[in-house]
């Protein structure tokens, strides 16, 4: 898959299993962003131990739209996120003005 977004291309990886899930970027090069698929209706926790670099994670609906964006630290933060359909981790600042209520472009 590809994010295209202000004239960037960033290649996704989608996370399907749990696995991938939980880990999330852990051990991932940072070239590529990882889209996870998120139940609204249940409330999950990121946290950012055993990473080598700061991320943002930026909260999506069904149909991309941006709902919510935070930058997380390397063995600092940790985060509770509900009502998001896609979390998508990237490296921090791998795309630039990018603000809630925009619609990412996300092909397979």
């Amino acid at each position: 898959m590809l994010l295209k977004t202000n004239g960037e291309v960033v290649p996704l990886v989608v996370a399907t299993s749990w696995i991938s899930k939980a880990l999330g970027l852990m051990f991932r090069s940072p070239k590529y962003g990882l889209l996870i698929p998120l139940d609204p209706s249940k409330e999950y926790t990121i946290h950012m131990f055993f990473m080598r670099f700061s991320i943002d994670l930026i909260l999506l609906d069904d149909g991309y739209k941006v709902l919510d964006i935070k930058t997380l630290r390397p063995w600092r933060d940790i985060v509770k996120v509900s009502g998001a359909r896609w979390a998508l981790e990237l490296r921090e600042g791998t795309i630039r003005n990018v603000k809630v209520g925009d619609v990412l472009e996300i092909q397979s």
